[in-house]
Parts: structure tokens; C-alpha cells; sequence
């Protein structure tokens, strides 16, 4: 796609002018969804130069990407194991260092799960308190 922006030369500083038509198209684009990435590659700036212009302009900033696969939770809520490459090497791996199979650990996770936190183990909250200073 063509790009009809006369965006500046590298290393040339833009007048005031033409950092505002800069910063006006940076807008726009980011508003219209465009990455802070694709707007490096696009105006040939540096992620730090579009970010402090997008951050001048007072654009909202969108949450990063980060993980965009689909929720790891089943349809009850619970933990879902996801695919593997090569479940037999996994449960390899972990018999090796000492863990239960897959299977084994997301069926005990699940349990626990549904089982609901934990009883308090007294009042205050912790383990029974021995006072080693008072004598009788």
C-alpha cells in the first residue's frame, strides 16, 4: 500500500509545522488502530520518537498486546490443558524432575479448585504460638 504522507528524512529535525501534521497523521493512524510498530516502519522513527508523540498529542493508549490466544479456561470455568507438541516427551520431562503426568496434575489442580480455599487454621490466622520467654 502507497503511502501518501511526505513524511520527513531521517535525521532532519521537522520545523513546528511539520511536527504537528507529524503528529496529526500519528494520531490518526494510531486512533485507526495502527501499532506503534507499524508506525515505526511506516515513518521510519524510532519507537521512543512515535511514542513520545503519541503521548504529546494526549492519545489513550491502547492495553498491549501481549496474549492474544483464547482464554485457558473451560467451559465450567476451570483450567483447560492446552495442546503440546509432543505430550509424551512432556510427561517425559516431568517424570524426570520429579512431577505427576499432565493429566495427573491438571485432574489434582481442578480438585483443589473446586474444593474452595482452605479452613483457617486458627483464629489468628497461623500456626499454633509458643511462648519461649514467660516461665512459670
Amino acid at each position: 500500500m502507497p503511502d501518501e504522507f511526505d513524511w520527513p528524512k531521517r535525521r532532519k529535525r521537522a520545523t513546528p509545522e511539520q511536527q504537528e501534521l507529524i503528529d496529526a497523521e500519528l494520531r490518526k493512524r494510531y486512533d485507526d488502530g495502527t501499532a506503534i510498530r507499524g508506525l515505526m516502519e511506516q515513518s521510519g522513527r524510532s519507537y521512543g520518537y512515535i511514542h513520545r508523540r503519541l503521548d504529546a498529542s494526549n492519545v489513550t493508549f491502547r492495553p498491549r498486546g501481549g496474549d492474544m490466544r483464547p482464554s485457558r479456561r473451560s467451559a465450567d470455568g476451570g483450567p483447560e490443558r492446552q495442546p503440546v507438541r509432543d505430550p509424551d516427551a512432556l510427561d517425559a520431562r516431568r517424570a524426570d524432575v520429579g512431577l505427576p503426568l499432565a493429566d495427573e496434575a491438571l485432574h489434582a489442580l481442578r480438585s483443589r479448585l473446586a474444593a474452595g480455599p482452605p479452613a483457617p487454621v486458627e483464629e489468628h490466622g497461623g500456626p499454633p504460638i509458643i511462648n519461649l520467654t514467660d516461665t512459670p
